[in-house]
Order: structure tokens, then C-alpha cells, then sequence
């Protein structure tokens, strides 16, 4: 209990914006995380186009909702991005090739194939095979 207490009361000391896209994930983490992300908006689309041609006010939630939908998604992506860049040994900023169109494909397979390192670095321990608490930003 007081652990939990000393975490939540660091977390919000530190902000979990920081705490989001902070550590290190792994390849496998990183293509199992993004998967199910991908699967997560692809099921946001299916979701929203039900609701077609309902009403004015029905279709400005909705598309709203839609707009929070792919922001959260957003958000969720880069995190992923960081995080394995970071497992590589490289910083935030390179994060950005993934905005720029045909590169962002290419960068995708480079942070699914290319190993991190096996050491601690600058951005911290060795991630674990499957560590959802660095992928969650929840240490």
C-alpha cells in the first residue's frame, strides 16, 4: 500500500506525460504493441463509418469522437516509437521520419528489425522479452 502511495505521489511529482515516453521496449514489444494499436484504429474506423448520415448533431459527435479517437492514437504511436528508439540508443527527435510519407515505412521496418542494444544506456536497463509496464510507461 505505501508502495503504491510513494509510486502515485512520484508519478504525480514527475507528470506522466514524462513518464509516457520515457524507457526502453524491445522489437518484440515494440511489433506486438504496434500491432495491436494498428488493429485498435482500424476497429475505430470500422466503429465510426456504422454511424452514417444519422443527424447533424449524431455526426459532429462522431466525428469529434473520431478526432479524440486518432489523437489518442497518435500519442500511443509516437510513445512506441520513443521508447524503442531509446532501446536503440537514439533520441525523440528521430521519431519525426515517421511523419514524413515513404520514409515512415521504411523507419517502421528499421525499428522492428534493428536489435537494441544489450547493455544499459543512457535511457536505461535492458528491457525485459514483453515488459507492458514500460510499454504502459507505468514504472
Amino acid at each position: 500500500m505505501c508502495d503504491t502511495l510513494v509510486v502515485s505521489t512520484k508519478k504525480l511529482k514527475q507528470g506522466y506525460f514524462e513518464e509516457f515516453f520515457s524507457y526502453r521496449i524491445n522489437r518484440r514489444s515494440f511489433f506486438i504493441c504496434f500491432i495491436l494499436l494498428n488493429v485498435f484504429l482500424i476497429y475505430g474506423v470500422h466503429l465510426f463509418s456504422l454511424n452514417q448520415g444519422s443527424s447533424l448533431i449524431i455526426d459532429s459527435i462522431v466525428i469529434t469522437a473520431w478526432i479524440v479517437w486518432v489523437i489518442f492514437w497518435i500519442l500511443i504511436a509516437f510513445s512506441l516509437m520513443i521508447k524503442r528508439l531509446h532501446d536503440i540508443g537514439l533520441s525523440y527527435p528521430w521519431s519525426l521520419l515517421f511523419i514524413i510519407p515513404g520514409i515512415n515505412i521504411i523507419f517502421l521496418f528499421f525499428l522492428i528489425l534493428y536489435p537494441g542494444s544489450n547493455n544499459k544506456n543512457k535511457f536505461g536497463n535492458t528491457p525485459k522479452l514483453l515488459d507492458l509496464k514500460a510499454v504502459l510507461g507505468l514504472r
